[in-house]
């Protein structure tokens, strides 16, 4: 990566990495450091694609009704294609990284769910954090964004970034895929703006839409949260010896140590902050899966009276 993006001409931040990593080695997150160069060049990608080249979709395709626009909604608009383009690049690709690895993920000792750590899983996780990073930035200057979109940026931006412990990694699948759902609700968005909210394919986009959410964010992420705060609260009370330990979750100790990520105790802080945020992110889930059916049933096509 560092000699693909010298050839680039993009600057290092090796001088910044060798910064933080005090401050980082001290309140846990040792890993980020090393990844930093990703989130912070992530953060960039998105704020230069919603500042200066969103635009041109809507101006390419709808020029007519862009022209038309005001500026709060043609700021709508960029932001709709950012939001989409984060989607697609980490949503598909965890689907696809959550099915092939099911069967092995289903049989990992406890040491490895909690403590593993993945370069595949660390890249995606440090561009959605520069996203999330980004985004929160955004919403935070802009006055009129609504408190529950900020909190869930909020928490979900704290969850990506305590993975940099490196902790829970193994369960960055689970998540990210909520990333795979917001396609459908980016559509939903282009839809009602081109006032084709009950047009054929806004329709069964809503559909597929109101299914991935349930199975994927309220079903799956409700599963996978309680059994993240089981593994944390379990480990919590481990001593992380042989002794203790299975054959299986020692080997798994022994294979992180030499690879320079000896698991840490994990204390009771940790497994309340995941309890009271996990608790939050489900909430949310729950709230905007019904607001999204109550408004698709809303829009659906009736038929008049006479017709009737």
């Amino acid at each position: 990566m560092a000699e693909f993006t010298q050839q680039l001409g993009i600057p290092s931040l090796a001088w910044l990495q060798d910064t933080v990593q005090p401050a980082m080695d001290y309140v846990g997150c040792r890993t980020l450091p090393q990844n930093l160069f990703t989130v912070v060049w992530s953060a960039v990608f998105f704020h230069v694609l919603y500042t200066y080249f969103a635009e041109y979709i809507p101006r390419f395709f709808v020029p007519d009704r862009w022209a038309a626009c005001t500026p709060a909604q043609k700021a709508d608009w960029r932001l709709r294609i950012t939001y989409i383009t984060e989607s697609f690049m980490i949503g598909p690709y965890e689907l696809y990284l959550y099915i092939v690895q099911a069967d092995a993920r289903a049989h990992a000792p406890i040491i490895e769910r909690v403590f593993s750590y993945d370069e595949t899983q660390v890249w995606l996780l440090s561009v959605s954090a520069g996203f999330f990073a980004w985004h929160v930035g955004e919403m935070l200057a802009d006055k009129s964004s609504k408190l529950e979109f900020i909190l869930h940026g909020t928490v979900g931006g704290a969850f990506l970034f305590s993975a940099y412990r490196p902790i829970l990694q193994f369960y960055l699948p689970h998540f990210l895929i909520y990333e795979f759902t917001n396609i459908f609700q980016g559509f939903y968005r282009f839809f009602s703006k081109l006032g084709l909210e009950t047009s054929g394919p806004s329709i069964g986009n809503a559909v597929v839409w109101i299914l991935s959410f349930a199975v994927i964010r309220v079903v799956q992420g409700t599963y996978v949260t309680y059994h993240v705060i089981k593994d944390l609260y379990d480990v919590s009370n481990m001593s992380l010896t042989k002794d203790e330990l299975s054959a299986a979750d020692w080997a798994a100790f022994q294979e992180l140590s030499r690879n320079g990520m000896r698991p840490e105790p994990v204390s009771l802080g940790t497994v309340l902050f995941w309890f009271v945020g996990g608790t939050v992110l489900i909430g949310l889930n729950f709230m905007w899966f019904y607001l999204l059916i109550r408004t698709t049933i809303r829009k659906l096509p009736r038929k008049s009276q006479k017709e009737q």
